[in-house]
């Protein structure tokens, strides 16, 4: 995250600090997954991670508010956002680390659909970032 600072506000208190050690977490499961780094859609999921972990309500408004708020900081657009993060979804199910996708995403993929949706990818890790770690 760098010298970023996020600016969203819960409970009356900034959650700055916090943030920047739930950072290493979401690096870390994201490339035991196996999504490619050198993908731009890589740092999308991460920002959209951590603007989840501080507010859970942007996974109900992941087109008209996750993914305008990520398209801002990279200077995109929020389709291209969501195509980019599609992508890197749909590479780490073709060719990411099996057992540990199964493991988190075991009982909502379907067998017509080789990935699951942004919006599932998104929430599977939010709560698997917040209850298993």
């Amino acid at each position: 995250m760098g010298n970023d600072t996020i600016s969203y506000q819960t409970n009356n208190e900034i959650l700055g600090v916090k943030i920047k050690v739930e950072n290493n977490n979401i690096h870390y499961v994201l490339l035991k997954l196996g999504v490619p780094p050198h993908l731009k859609g890589y740092s999308y999921i991460v920002y959209a991670l951590e603007l989840v972990l501080i507010d859970p309500n942007l996974l109900q408004h992941i087109t008209k508010g996750l993914y305008i708020d990520v398209a801002k900081k990279y200077g995109t657009t929020p389709s291209r956002v969501e195509r980019a993060i599609r992508h890197a979804i749909t590479t780490t199910f073709q060719y990411g680390n099996k057992e540990f996708i199964n493991s988190i995403f075991q009982n909502c993929l379907r067998p017509d659909r080789p990935a699951p949706t942004n919006t599932m990818f998104l929430a599977r890790l939010y709560y698997y970032l917040t209850l298993v770690n």
